[in-house]
């Protein structure tokens, strides 16, 4: 159908999302077309892995990256399309769709649909309870126990995030975030909590700042890691909670264990 000429406007515009799972063959029956486009044809192809598009593909096209959009923006944005659907909702519940939106505005979209059929009033409890995510102050206690090496405490934490319903992977990817958010203020200072912190509000960056102070980086780094691994994992768990707490105690154990170690091969070296 490409070769005909549009009927009633300039151009035919031919829209491929996700590109990328073309087949080999698909590409190469496309590339052909590509090469010798009739002046009337457009062809978009969308993709968020541009890499694993072949070079024959990638170097007749016209490439233009589109960068993640800001929390504000996606607030607002998610804030006209509520009034003019004519729903009612609270300020700090479309500022939680848009930090869960993560840069993302279909991903904020989807959230912003989903709940507009649940509530008729979308507050902030109502977002956390329908998307599955932990509060704020929950994800900084259950960080904040986790350093402290607070076994008893992570693991009540964790407790209550089932109990209220809370999707463990949701929890995981929360952590992972504050973790890093923390360790960018470590790292840097008060000054990242302008503009290097993700999907931040006010009472969040107070409570990154004060676990910044708290802790090292040696341990925030840890934490971060072990829970961006965890949030993998639990993807393909058939038991979510047991798996995160699993992966709580092996990550205390395991600091208090090299920790050990450290202190035995300082003795070591200073008695030598």
């Amino acid at each position: 159908k490409v070769k005909y000429a549009p009927v009633s406007c300039k151009y035919k515009v031919y829209i491929i999302d996700e590109v990328h799972m073309l087949t080999g063959g698909a590409f190469n029956a496309l590339l052909k077309t590509i090469e010798e486009p009739p002046e009337h044809v457009i062809f978009i192809l969308a993709t968020t892995e541009p890499q694993k598009l072949p070079q024959t593909i990638l170097s007749r096209c016209i490439r233009f990256d589109f960068k993640l959009v800001s929390a504000e923006e996606l607030a607002k944005h998610v804030a006209r399309i509520y009034d003019a659907e004519g729903v009612k909702y609270a300020p700090d519940a479309v500022e939680e769709i848009a930090r869960l939106g993560e840069g993302s505005v279909r991903d904020a979209l989807s959230i912003a649909d989903t709940l507009m059929s649940a509530a008729d009033v979308i507050t902030h409890e109502v977002v956390l309870t329908l998307t599955g995510a932990g509060d704020s102050a929950g994800i900084a206690a259950l960080f904040d126990r986790t350093a402290a090496r607070d076994v008893a405490g992570a693991l009540n934490a964790i407790d209550g995030f089932a109990k209220n319903g809370k999707s463990m992977a949701a929890v995981a990817g929360q952590l992972t975030d504050y973790a890093r958010n923390v360790l960018v203020v470590k790292s840097v200072g008060k000054a990242a909590i302008g503009n290097g912190l993700v999907n931040v509000d006010r009472d969040t960056a107070a409570r990154i700042e004060s676990s910044a102070e708290k802790f090292s980086v040696r341990d925030i780094s840890r934490i971060l890691e072990s829970f961006g691994a965890a949030e993998s994992g639990l993807k393909y768990s058939v038991n979510p909670r047991v798996y995160l707490e699993t992966a709580v105690v092996k990550l205390i154990c395991g600091s208090d264990r090299e920790d050990e170690l450290l202190k035995r091969i300082i003795a070591l070296e200073k008695n030598s």
